[in-house]
């Protein structure tokens, strides 16, 4: 197993169950550690870690729906694939909205559970990838000058650079030498790209 391998944390209130799919993930090259609760869970030092959580619909004290909300408020990344007994309609569509890959019915097949925690494993880098990117390109925004900004927001609703000018109180020269440094110093190619850099950092276009 490498240490490279995406980790994975269940969390089942049945220690059995819990083992027993940690081995069977372990078997494919994962490393996996189960936990019995999810006050054990949130406690521990591995809390975080993990490419893909396992929970158990119905636990006592914390039940699932209530981990799940807490881990997606420390750790908006995680990926989480839910399992239930007999879990109800109302919860599993609760879990699903709240961005759970699956909801797998106990007894589920090897096969069902790997499915779902690759796709979990693939939203996770995604989401790791993404906030990877918001973040560099927040270190591109930051510096920028004030009227660059300015132009940057303009630029990405569309508007001609006149009518940027007229807005501003500066020549339309002026606005396309801003509009250069901008695309410039936000490695933009071109204004697609540049508008699509706007909406990863949540910018008015």
């Amino acid at each position: 197993m490498s240490s490279n391998s995406p980790i994975i944390h269940i969390v089942d209130d049945d220690s059995s169950v819990g083992l027993s799919i940690a081995r069977l993930l372990e078997s494919v090259g994962y490393r996996a550690t189960s936990f019995p609760s999810g006050q054990a869970y949130l406690s521990s030092d591995d809390c975080g870690l993990a490419s893909c959580v396992i929970l158990d619909m119905r636990m006592p004290q914390m039940s699932g729906l209530q981990l799940q909300e807490e881990l997606l408020r420390r750790y908006p990344e995680i990926a989480i694939v839910f399992l239930t007994g007999y879990g109800t309609i109302p919860m599993t569509v609760n879990a699903i909205r709240a961005g759970a890959i699956d909801c797998l019915e106990k007894p589920f097949s090897e096969h069902q559970l790997l499915e779902s925690v690759s796709r979990a494993i693939a939203k996770y880098k995604l989401c790791c990838n993404k906030l990877y990117e918001q973040v560099e390109l927040k270190n591109r925004l930051k510096s920028l000058t004030s009227r660059e900004r300015e132009v940057f927001a303009l630029v990405v609703q569309g508007k001609p650079n006149k009518k940027i000018g007229v807005e501003l109180f500066i020549s339309e020269k002026t606005v396309k030498i801003h509009r250069g440094r901008v695309m410039e110093k936000m490695c933009a190619d071109s204004l697609p790209a540049l508008v699509r850099m706007a909406d990863l950092l949540a910018l008015p276009v």
